[in-house]
This record gives C-alpha cells, sequence and structure tokens, in this order.
C-alpha cells in the first residue's frame, strides 16, 4: 500500500526537501515514538544496545536480510554497516580493492566523485578517465567509447548520482573492469542487478535512514585483496567487518536500527518497482514546470542526464532567487537552497517525499511563475 498519511499529520511538519538529511516518512516515526523505551520487551531502549548482546545481532542480521531481499544480493556478496558517510568509504575503499594492481580509475561528473577521487589518490595512481565539465550550458556524461580507461586498473569508480548539479546516469557503465559505484543519494530509489558490480557504497542519510551509517556491499572475492594491504586496519576492512556483523568497534546501532525501519516502510510500499514508478512521477511533475517556463527555471544538465533524485536550476537573477526562498518557507517548503557551491535551487526527491508533496511545490513555483515572470 502507497503511504497516505496525510503530510500535517505531525505538528508543523513541513515539506522537506533537503539535500541530506533526508525526510523521513511518518510511518517510521510512529514505529520509532512506539518502541522507543522498550524495543522488543528486552526492557531497554533501542539507544542502549550493547554491541555484543544478543538485541544487537538480531537486529543487525535482520536489516541485513531486509536489505539483501529488496535489493535482490546475492550471498556472492559481503554487506557491512559502517561508521561514517561516503567520505570516509571513499577514502579506504582503495585499500580494500587496489590490490596488486595499484591503479584505480574515476569518472568524474560531478563535485563528489571528484572528492571520491581525491581521497583516493594518496593510497593509489588514481585517474579522471572522464570529466564532465562543471561549467557547461548544457551538462552531458560522454559515452563510454569516449572514456579512456586503463584495462589494467584495479576497478572504475563513478557516482551514480551528483546532488550538487542533478545529474545522473541513466544506466550502468559497461568498462571492462570491476565497477565501484558510490549511490549515497539514489540507493534503493530503483531497481539494481548487484551482480554487475564489485561493490557499492552509499551514505544512509537520503533514502535509508539518518546520519552517521554507510552501507557497503561488496563481492566477497573482489574483498580478497584487501589481504595485500597488511597495514589496513580491520576497523576498515569490508570484508572482516562483515564477517563478525560490523561489530570489530562499536557499530552505530541507533542508525542501523533506522536503516531497519526505513527498509521494512520500503517493503511495505510494495518493494522498488512502486517506489521507482513513484519517484519517476515526482520528477515528472517538477520537470513539467520546468520545461513550461525554460526562461524562468533554468537547468544546465541535457535532459537525457536529469537527476530524478535532486532537480537543481536557477533562476534569472539571485532577487528572483531570494523571493523565490521566501515565499517557499512561507508555504512550508523547506531547504531548497542550492549547494553552496552552485548557489541557486534545489529540490530532492528521496523516496519518502510522496508524490502529493511534489504536487505542492510544482503549483507553488507554476504560481511563483506566472505573477513573477
Amino acid at each position: 500500500m502507497i503511504w497516505k498519511v496525510p503530510l500535517n499529520s505531525s505538528k508543523n511538519r513541513s515539506l522537506n526537501f533537503g539535500a541530506g538529511p533526508g525526510f523521513l516518512p511518518e510511518a517510521v516515526y510512529a514505529q520509532l515514538q512506539a518502541e522507543l523505551g522498550d524495543w522488543r520487551g528486552y526492557g531497554t531502549s533501542v539507544l542502549e544496545i550493547g554491541h555484543r548482546s544478543p538485541a544487537y545481532f538480531e537486529l543487525v542480521k535482520e536489516t541485513e536480510q531486509r536489505l539483501r531481499d529488496i535489493m535482490g544480493i546475492s550471498d556472492d556478496y559481503h554487506v557491512a554497516f559502517l561508521h561514517g558517510g561516503a567520505r570516509t568509504q571513499a577514502s579506504f575503499l582503495p585499500l580494500n580493492f587496489c590490490g596488486e594492481l595499484k591503479q584505480a580509475d574515476y569518472a568524474v561528473t560531478g563535485l563528489w566523485s571528484k572528492i571520491a577521487l581525491d581521497l583516493a589518490k594518496p593510497h593509489c595512481d588514481a585517474k579522471a578517465v572522464v570529466i564532465v565539465d562543471k561549467n557547461a550550458e548544457h551538462k552531458v556524461i560522454p559515452p563510454v567509447s569516449e572514456w579512456h580507461v586503463r584495462e589494467d586498473s584495479a576497478y572504475l569508480h563513478y557516482t551514480t548520482n551528483e546532488t550538487v548539479a542533478g545529474i545522473q546516469f541513466q544506466d550502468v557503465p559497461d568498462v571492462g573492469i570491476p565497477l565501484i559505484a558510490d549511490m549515497t543519494s539514489d540507493i534503493l530509489s530503483y531497481p539494481v542487478d548487484v551482480s554487475q558490480f564489485g561493490a557499492i557504497y552509499a551514505g544512509t542519510q537520503k533514502n535509508m535512514g539518518i546520519a552517521g551509517l554507510a552501507v557497503c556491499i561488496a563481492e566477497k572475492t573482489f574483498c580478497e585483496r584487501a589481504a595485500l594491504h597488511k597495514s589496513l586496519s580491520p576497523v576498515f576492512n569490508v570484508g572482516e567487518q562483515a564477517s563478525i556483523s560490523s561489530a570489530y568497534n562499536t557499530p552505530p546501532v541507533f542508525a542501523i536500527y533506522m536503516a531497519n525501519l526505513m527498509l521494512t516502510w520500503m517493503k511495505d510500499q510494495g518493494g522498488l518497482d512502486i517506489i521507482h514508478a513513484n519517484n519517476l512521477e515526482k520528477a515528472a511533475v517538477l520537470h513539467a514546470v520546468i520545461d513550461e517556463y525554460p526562461e524562468f527555471y533554468q537547468q544546465s544538465v541535457d535532459p537525457a542526464f536529469r537527476s530524478v533524485v535532486n532537480i537543481a536550476f536557477r533562476l534569472p537573477n539571485e532577487t528572483l532567487e531570494e523571493a523565490f526562498l521566501e515565499d517557499a518557507k512561507a508555504a512550508n517548503i523547506l531547504n531548497i537552497r542550492g549547494h553552496s557551491s552552485a548557489g541557486g535551487i534545489r529540490v530532492s526527491l528521496y523516496n519518502a517525499m510522496p508524490v502529493s508533496g511534489a504536487k505542492a511545490l510544482a503549483d507553488f513555483m507554476t504560481a511563483f511563475a506566472a505573477k513573477r515572470a
């Protein structure tokens, strides 16, 4: 059943289109409130669960299985729940997966893939094999045939969705070497064939819960490369962490619990096919307004690569943008200011944002443009 809780069911509940942490469903808040003080009859709050206790192992195994079920992750892959976010993952994944090849290729399509490249450079010969011009009037991701992939590289890293400019891969690049994908902003927003990847990682604060937790899904034989780095701490060894229920050090138990609630909620919606259909509808509603007023709502991404998750645009001048933000706030539409490096407006449509929320924003945008254009 699609979530039908009224948007105003919580006091002062606004439409949060922020880029992260993301909007959370009312059903998740209700479950959290109901069991926060006494989780499953253990007599303690989930906030107090010890990471060596049976309660923790029950929680983490259940969360892992729910993630495996909803994404179709086979037993050929490890699943680890780790501290930190995407930057932390991007920093130590080269140590796990470069192995004896000692070089890796990176597709730089925006800010976050550029950061991943820079974080990898101290650990291996990391090279950008394609770069999207951030100043281009109409940003496009060049076809793989134009990438300069090195066939003897350990992997190709790419960011599936760039949140700042709103540019998204529409398919999985076939480059002939293992893929590592940063899916922080669009994981669980559409079906994925996990078997196409050596590893997938994501911070959970967009679609999968709250900040402070990252999930890493890594093919088991791919993880064997980590043994070649004798200095790699077990804390950062994906395979080793996964083999001991992500509990080498004290795990972020509450964030894992929140991921469990979100995964349960996603299953209740009907799974990723239904969620994806809703996400496409939300994005289409907003892109229709942008296309109707192209001189007023100005996008720099070619339509073929427009993000379904993060929709970024500019207005004709900063004065209008500030007026837009002020009027939106008055309408309980929050956190749509663009990234500090890009300016403008950015709307994030993570899974928990209902279609009715996107329609409310679209109506606001239409009225604002009609009055000001």
